[in-house]
Order: C-alpha cells, then sequence, then structure tokens
C-alpha cells in the first residue's frame, strides 16, 4: 500500500529502481572484498603447504640420517641383545 502511494506521487518507479541498484552495489562490493579475502587464504594456504612439504622432506631426511647413525652405534658395539647379559653374568 506504501509503494501504491509513493506511485501517486510520482516517485514509485524511479524511487522502485534506485533502491535495489544502491543494495545490489553494496552486496557487489562485499563480494569483492570476499573474493580478495579468498585470494589472500589461498595464497597464504599454498605458503602454508609449502612449508609443510619441505618440513616432511626434512623430518624424513631426519629419520634416515638418525636410524644410520643408530645402526652404526649398534654396529661398533658388535653387541646383540644377549651378548651384554652373557658378559655380566659370566
Amino acid at each position: 500500500m506504501q509503494l501504491a502511494s509513493h506511485k501517486q506521487k510520482g516517485l514509485g518507479s524511479r524511487y522502485d529502481i534506485e533502491l535495489p541498484q544502491t543494495e545490489y552495489s553494496e552486496v557487489r562490493q562485499e563480494l569483492q572484498g570476499m573474493r580478495q579475502e579468498l585470494q589472500e587464504t589461498r595464497s597464504e594456504l599454498g605458503s602454508l603447504r609449502s612449508d609443510l612439504q619441505q618440513t616432511r622432506q626434512e623430518l624424513q631426511t631426519f629419520r634416515q640420517d638418525f636410524r644410520k647413525r643408530l645402526d652404526q652405534l649398534n654396529g661398533s658395539n658388535g653387541s646383540s641383545p644377549s651378548q651384554p647379559c652373557e658378559g655380566k653374568s659370566g
């Protein structure tokens, strides 16, 4: 009913058009802001993914080195689990 009174005053058609355009413009600006945030988030995720891959590689290298050193220590002692017990009891 209020819309009808606007049309009677000659404001109806222009008022009806301007309001949706303003809302559309505001929504469009919000969407552009969201797109920018999404792009930044994707960029950050890509960087984090790269860092994670590098950390995984470093961890794998560390594990391999650690196992080699452990094997060397076990090998240099020349002992198996049963030998130290025999040496202590004998």
